[in-house]
């Protein structure tokens, strides 16, 4: 941290220096481009939430099982949003291929042993979905009571390995999805993944390489049908799908008379950005204070994903133009600087707020958590847009 701020420090004070020397109308410019990129770290700051505490959220709060149609439908939608790209993209290299690959062939060979991989592994994937049943499994643990620094009573909870004594353990259940078909009273294995109590079927094979003392013995129960668990890692793919499916959109916006200014877009970005947050808040109204788990519909992520996406195609395609446009070119390096200085600062401090979604959880509550995301973009986006007039001086004609 005290590397980073010195660094930005730096480079603030070698900015303001630079900016100084040059005429009225040129330095105007280039502030302008300084009030964006304040805007800008604001901006990533709360978009890269997804890749943290959204994640976070998707994991422990949202109801991610799928069942009969739900199950069916996302699939569906699945397979299509995955094999339609590559399918799309393998036959543009398969042309390209054929053009280059007596000039390039080790790198054209390359390229299609990756892809082939990832047909492999879109195979995988498919095959897994559509043939995974659910299992309710029962397992052994044993309690273990003491006090914690507080003296408050505190109760941990050990698993049952194989080939140990089961004589003062309880039994739980959990239940596990694999392509598989296992008989009822079937003898299966888990492992504690993160030895804080996630645990993993094991296969056959993996079970034969993990010693007997971390096998955690288990037992089938009942076999409960098709399902699907959606993995909290997916829903990242739906920003790409939502700039496929809005960018032309957003061209065609731009390029017609109600194009807005800069500073409009940019307000824009932020409040979309906000209100998709708000929805979050919304949706994370019925999780009590300090509940580690719930079962949130993931309609809230998904709304909040397109608001999200929409809100980046108004901000994140302009911030580059405008430098290149409002900068000279003896500058346009540095002022470039400006701009990735403010993304990393956004991510930097997405990692930092987004870290703290437990604590917050734990002593106000998630809406409050989201709420953060929520007033703070809006507030600025509102803000943004009430002071375009002053900033489109600052532009001196620039469109």
């Amino acid at each position: 941290n005290y590397v980073i701020i010195s660094a930005v420090l730096v480079f603030i004070a070698l900015l303001i220096s630079r900016i100084s020397r040059y005429p009225v109308i040129t330095r105007d410019r280039m502030v302008a481009i300084v009030i964006f990129a304040l805007l800008t770290i604001i901006f990533w700051a709360s978009f890269e939430q997804a890749g943290g505490s959204m994640t976070i959220f998707a994991k422990d709060y949202t109801s991610r099982i799928l069942s009969g149609t739900s199950a069916t439908v996302f699939n569906t939608i699945n397979i299509i949003i995955t094999v339609v790209p590559i399918m799309i993209i393998s036959w543009v290299l398969f042309l390209l291929f054929k053009q280059t690959f007596k000039n390039f062939a080790l790198s054209n060979i390359i390229l299609g042993t990756s892809f082939a991989i990832i047909w492999v592994i879109v195979g995988w994937m498919i095959n897994r979905n559509l043939n995974s049943n659910a299992y309710v499994v029962n397992y052994q643990k044993i309690a273990h009571h003491k006090k914690d620094d507080k003296g408050k009573d505190k109760t941990t909870y050990t698993f049952v390995t194989e080939g140990a004594s089961s004589a003062q353990s309880q039994t739980d259940s959990i239940t596990i999805r694999e392509p598989l078909e296992l008989a009822n009273a079937s003898q299966v294995y888990l492992l504690d993944v993160d030895k804080k109590g996630t645990l993993k079927f094991l296969s056959a094979e993996k079970a034969k390489l993990i010693p007997a003392e971390k096998r955690i013995v288990a037992k089938v129960v009942r076999k409960k049908g098709k399902e699907v668990e959606i993995p909290a890692s997916w829903f990242g793919i739906l920003n790409s799908l939502f700039i496929i499916l809005f960018a032309p959109l957003f061209s065609r916006w731009w390029e017609s008379k109600y194009n807005p200014n800069a500073a409009t877009k940019y307000g824009l970005g932020l409040i979309l950005l906000g209100i998709g947050f708000a929805v979050l808040a919304y949706g994370s109204m019925a999780i009590p204070q300090g509940a580690k788990t719930a079962s949130i519909s993931i309609l809230f992520l998904i709304i909040a994903y397109l608001f999200h996406t929409l809100g980046e195609l108004c901000l994140s395609p302009v911030a580059l133009s405008y430098i290149s446009k409002l900068v000279p070119g003896r500058m346009i390096a540095l002022m470039f600087g400006v701009w990735y200085i403010a993304v990393a600062i956004g991510n930097k401090t997405a990692g930092k707020m987004g870290g703290s979604i437990d604590k917050i959880q734990e002593s106000h509550s998630m809406t409050y958590f989201f709420m953060i995301f929520t007033l703070i973009p809006i507030g600025l986006g509102t803000l943004a847009i009430i002071a375009s007039p002053f900033i489109k001086k600052l532009m001196h004609g620039v469109k």
